[in-house]
């Protein structure tokens, strides 16, 4: 992971890292994901992002997909910054994306229940989830953990909100574990989710 070696210093200087906080002191809204690894932080605040995406994937049946992005960061604004279309520089961030397929042509909402944590985005066959925790640097520039294994686990899922409890390992050691209760955010993502999740097009840097 030379990237993470490149990262690690600047992030820490800019108080990105450190020992996460106990999940006691978030709010009941917004966020409560406890990292560990080798960018532990806690993610406080949070949005999310729904989509329905028609997949077709080669020599297969397509499929309809409804799908929801989660963001949660250490830093506040989350909304904010995927309606402007940017990045923040030198924060740490935990994405994590379920997607629960179904028939071709029809607009099936997102659904309660249990969505394995996998590496490569799924076949049609059921539902799954990814996710990975992403540095920024100060230029913006992005590197990803991606999990390993693990399952997301949504509670509410209605028109303004996404409920929901992460327990998932890292690739290299590390975990993602807590729970969120994110407020939609009316924001534009590139990509259908059918090969993974959706991101935005041209990120501007914010500082």
């Amino acid at each position: 992971m030379r990237w993470l070696a490149l990262l690690l210093p600047s992030l820490l200087s800019a108080g990105c890292g450190g020992t996460a906080n106990p999940a006691s002191a978030f709010p009941v809204d917004g966020a409560a994901l406890l990292v560990t690894g080798p960018l532990p932080f806690a993610a406080d605040q949070a949005a999310a992002v729904t989509g329905l995406a028609a997949c077709t994937p080669s020599g297969a049946s397509p499929y309809a997909l409804a799908w929801g992005e989660v963001i949660a960061s250490d830093l506040s604004g989350v909304c904010g910054l995927l309606l402007a279309g940017e990045e923040k520089a030198s924060r740490l961030t935990v994405r994590l994306l379920v997607a629960l397929p179904g028939k071709a042509g029809s607009a099936l909402p997102l659904a309660t229940g249990a969505y394995p944590v996998a590496a490569l985005a799924g076949d049609g066959s059921g539902p799954w989830a990814m996710l990975s925790v992403v540095a920024s640097d100060g230029r913006c520039d992005l590197g990803a953990i991606p999990a390993s294994d693990g399952v997301v686990t949504i509670t509410a899922a209605d028109a303004g909100q996404l409920q929901g409890t992460v327990s998932a390992d890292l690739e290299g050691g590390g975990t993602v574990q807590g729970s969120f209760g994110v407020d939609l955010c009316a924001a534009s993502l590139a990509g259908d989710a059918c090969d993974g999740p959706p991101a935005l097009a041209s990120p501007g840097c914010a500082q």
